[in-house]
């Protein structure tokens, strides 16, 4: 091989590499910047209690529905789960 194309070999595996590691690291950048940025970014929605059995099945509560605040993001912020996750698995096992 020549010494161009271990030039142009190691710059494609640089660039690999950053577009890999500095990636996740601007959406979820940008995720945090649009939290900030809206007026309401948390959601309320009703989950559900469920306690595991010895069986390994699940007793869920429905008498008993509890709140749970999350945000509109696509990653956790703040300690709050994103709504999309929340919806998409109502269960709170305890």
């Amino acid at each position: 091989m020549t010494e161009r194309a271990d030039r142009i070999i190691r710059r494609t595996i640089l660039s690999v590499l950053a577009t890999l590691v500095l990636g996740p690291a601007l959406v979820y950048a940008a995720d945090d910047l649009l939290v900030r940025a809206r007026r309401e970014p948390t959601e309320t929605v009703t989950v559900y209690v469920a306690t595991k059995l010895k069986n390994g099945q699940l007793e869920i509560f429905y008498n008993q529905p509890v709140s749970e605040t999350c945000v509109r993001s696509l990653f956790p912020h703040g300690g709050r789960r994103p709504c999309w996750d929340v919806r998409r698995s109502p269960l709170k096992v305890v």
